[in-house]
């Protein structure tokens, strides 16, 4: 067996948890001898919680007997942090909860109508709240996006109506477990807007830069001027829309470009897989919806497609709840669907100010807008930040033309 003699293994990839990872790996798929391959999954800062790589698991005796998977640990700085709070909740976001969904989406019976689930592998119980071992959708033709992309609507569809069907699970969840269901519901209340979270760590600073930053490069006079004011209030305000409602499911929490793989057919997306779910927490449908189509799609397309989304994301959720005799009417009535639309838009602005630059800009191009004194002082922006101050007066001024600003 060779466990330190390759020359690709990252640095932070180093640790005993990991290699003890893999050697389960070999053994499970009756390799004495093998060797590895590890690649990084995303760059350096991609992923702030967790490393994410590719392991390549050979059999030195079969040369043709690989294993491919993915491990997701936290990143070694942060192991002994609060951070744990996140990846401890996407643990059991795989053990307990997307159990009970697969357990549920039997009763669909075409497979191609399912939410899909990433397999989760446990090579050793006592390594597994530490590692995250999930099989490589690669193998199956899943690609992820590039996040500078807006979405058009073949993407956007296939992501409102898989979040249609995770939520849909939850409503069936609390209807044939309740005692269960209620357990999930105190467990998974929000941690990234929680006071105790946003005062331990660096996020209340954070958000509130993000939204600083944004404010800045706003055009609109006095649309700047009205962010001004609320600016001191963000967090606040964000906190109250993701607490419970009557009509709450567990969301995913934290649905962007980067969080989800695609798979095509020629060019046409034809599936899509939803990934990491650290911030799943029980709260209203409406703001998974608003989260990923302010941070995913512009304003143009919102005009164009947004009622059309809504409509395909409420007639997916009532036909997946056909299939368990549960009218949607009566766990989420399509008037309450359209009023939280209405009520949380602001939400979705609030998302849009705060994280549009992680969708825009690399690492660095996000560290360089951040220590520089550029807005500041007026001069030109580069052309990489240009998309990022476009993104920004773009829902501006599509908040503004709404109406509602003067109402805030």
């Amino acid at each position: 067996m060779s466990l330190d003699v390759n020359i690709s293994e990252p640095d932070d990839f180093n640790c005993v948890e990991l290699h003890s990872v893999i050697e389960d790996i070999a053994k499970t798929h009756d390799m004495d001898e093998f060797i590895y391959h590890v690649d990084s999954v995303c760059g350096r800062g991609e992923h702030y919680v967790a490393n994410l790589f590719r392991v390549y698991v050979f059999d030195e005796k079969q040369k043709d007997n690989c294993v491919q998977v993915i491990v997701k640990t936290l990143l070694n700085s942060t192991r002994e942090t609060l951070f744990h709070r996140l990846h401890e909740r996407e643990v059991l976001v795989y053990d307990e909860v997307l159990p009970e969904f697969q357990e549920i989406q039997k009763n669909i019976n075409d497979v191609n109508e399912r939410l899909l689930i990433m397999k989760r592998y446990y090579p050793r119980e006592e390594l597994h709240k530490e590692v995250i071992l999930l099989e490589d959708m690669l193998e199956r033709g899943f690609v992820m996006r590039d996040k500078t992309k807006a979405m058009d609507y073949e993407h956007a569809d296939l992501v409102v109506r898989n979040l249609a069907k995770l939520h849909a699970f939850s409503y069936v969840l609390k209807i044939r477990e309740p005692v269960k269901f209620e357990t999930f519901k105190d467990r998974f209340s929000d941690i990234v807007f929680s006071e105790d979270f946003l005062n331990e760590s660096n996020f209340k600073d954070y958000f509130s830069e993000s939204f600083s930053t944004s404010v800045k490069v706003v055009t609109d006079v006095s649309a700047k001027l009205k962010l001004e004011e609320l600016a001191s209030t963000v967090i606040d305000r964000m906190n109250e829309f993701v607490k419970a409602t009557d009509y709450s499911v567990l969301c995913h929490g934290d649905c962007w470009t980067n969080n989800m793989l695609f798979k095509y057919q020629e060019e046409t997306p034809k599936d899509v897989c939803l990934l990491d779910y650290q911030a799943m927490r029980y709260s209203s449908p409406v703001t998974d919806i608003l989260y990923f189509m302010y941070l995913c799609t512009d304003s143009s397309f919102r005009m164009k497609y947004s009622e059309r989304l809504q409509r395909s994301y409420y007639r997916c959720l009532k036909d997946v709840l056909k299939n368990y005799d549960v009218e949607a009417e009566l766990v989420y009535p399509e008037d309450s669907f359209q009023k939280d639309l209405s009520d949380y838009a602001l939400f979705g602005f609030l998302v849009a100010m705060t994280e549009i630059k992680i969708v825009t800009l690399s690492v660095d191009e996000e560290k360089f807008l951040t220590n520089s004194d550029l807005l500041d002082s007026g001069r030109q922006a580069p052309d990489a930040l240009s998309s990022y101050i476009d993104r920004v007066n773009d829902v501006v001024q599509e908040f503004k033309n709404k109406g509602h600003l003067e109402s805030l």
